[in-house]
């Protein structure tokens, strides 16, 4: 059976795109989504 995890991560404003970027050159994340 997979495992999965929710994370939530604060971020300041404007810098969504940025964490998005780094977080998706981890090969172990598989999904990513931002929300306000």
């Amino acid at each position: 059976m997979p495992e999965s995890a929710y994370v939530l991560i604060n971020v300041l404003p404007g810098q969504t795109a940025n964490v998005k970027n780094l977080l998706a050159q981890i090969e172990e994340i598989k999904t990513i989504d931002a929300c306000w």
